[in-house]
């Protein structure tokens, strides 16, 4: 595997469920960005039943946001 790469397996899934698991939000992330400054950031959401992410955007700077439905 390429350095960098972080493939998106049942592993990672069932890490970062774990941690949404104990989260008072219901919902935790993985990110694979290196840090607040990077654009754009990437992560892994696992958002289970229970929680709410409310509608929202980003302005300064603009960032678009893209959600693709893995599991659920």
């Amino acid at each position: 595997m390429a350095e960098g790469i972080r493939f998106i397996d049942a592993g990672l899934i069932e890490a970062t469920l774990r941690r949404a698991e104990q989260s008072p939000r219901r919902r935790a992330n993985h990110n694979f960005h290196g840090g607040p400054e990077d654009n754009p950031h990437r992560f892994l959401n696992v958002i289970l039943s229970g929680s709410y992410v409310a509608p929202h955007r980003h302005l300064h700077p603009p960032k678009s946001e893209t959600f693709l439905v893995l599991e659920g």
